[in-house]
């Protein structure tokens, strides 16, 4: 069968976005809230390859606890792509490092995905040096998420249940290694 897109496509994609944030930093927070709506139509009239519509809706937390030595991460996110022909990649994808860490990058594809996400942020310890803060950080996390062809179609079978632990070290306010 012909794949969408295997022969290449153009897409002209105006970007709407909503979003809300109570964040204290935005590249690295330690406590505050982040939510979003996106709504992205590829409009065939502007030279795209189809007419096709992605949604997506996202919300985050950051809670801390005992002066940020321990900060629960969650993340809530659902991503629909809606339309005829919709090149592969295109449509709504997880996987990789920042939505099921344990498979590679866009691993799973279909219409839409939801996707959750809960990480533990402990501090193990702080080391200054040259007036540098450095804070070392253990990271356990579960990743849980899937791809359906719409949200009503969604089973408990297709969800990937992905536990792992990370390591971090972090200086403030905009270097992370991980």
């Amino acid at each position: 069968p012909h794949v969408p897109g295997i022969d290449g496509f153009t897409t002209h994609a105006p970007r709407i976005s909503v979003s809300y944030s109570t964040l204290n930093n935005r590249d690295t927070p330690t406590y505050g809230g982040y939510a979003r709506f996106t709504f992205e139509p590829t409009i065939k009239a502007l030279g795209g390859a189809g007419d096709y519509r992605h949604y997506e809706a996202e919300a985050k937390g950051f809670i801390p606890l005992d002066d940020a030595r321990y900060i629960t991460v969650f993340r809530l996110m659902y991503n629909q792509t809606k339309g005829e022909n919709v090149p592969f990649l295109e449509q709504s994808t997880i996987g990789g490092e920042t939505t099921l860490r344990g498979y590679g990058r866009n691993r799973f594809i279909d219409n839409s995905f939801l996707l959750c996400n809960i990480e533990e942020r402990i501090r193990l310890f702080r080391w200054e040096i040259f007036n540098v803060t450095a804070d070392w950080e253990l990271a356990p996390f579960i990743d849980m998420g899937a791809v359906m062809e719409s949200l009503d179609k969604a089973s408990s079978s297709s969800f990937e249940f992905n536990p792992g632990i990370g390591f971090r070290a972090i200086v403030r306010p905009n270097i992370v290694g991980r």
